[in-house]
């Protein structure tokens, strides 16, 4: 049986990592987000860093490193639009 999860709001993707690492092996996580500014990151600008365009980069790298690319598929998606109709 496949399992599959969804996480909304993955950004950097540590805790969408933790669950892939405890799915089956056959095991699916959508990892979705639209990885654009949100309030966390909202005055690095001004600070002199801008973390925003690495978001989704950091998120592929963890992913990677931990060797999860077949378990975690990201989907750049607006998180409400898609709780309200299906994304697969």
């Amino acid at each position: 049986m496949n399992l599959i999860f969804c996480f909304v709001k993955t950004q950097t993707g540590h805790s969408t990592c933790f669950i892939a690492d405890n799915l089956p092996n056959e095991g699916v996580v959508y990892a979705i987000d639209e990885w654009l500014e949100s309030f966390e990151y909202k005055n690095t600008e001004a600070q002199g860093y801008n973390f925003v365009p690495m978001l989704y980069d950091k998120l592929l790298s963890n992913v990677i490193q931990r060797g999860l690319a077949k378990k975690i598929v990201p989907l750049r998606k607006d998180s409400i639009l898609s709780c309200k109709r299906p994304f697969i």
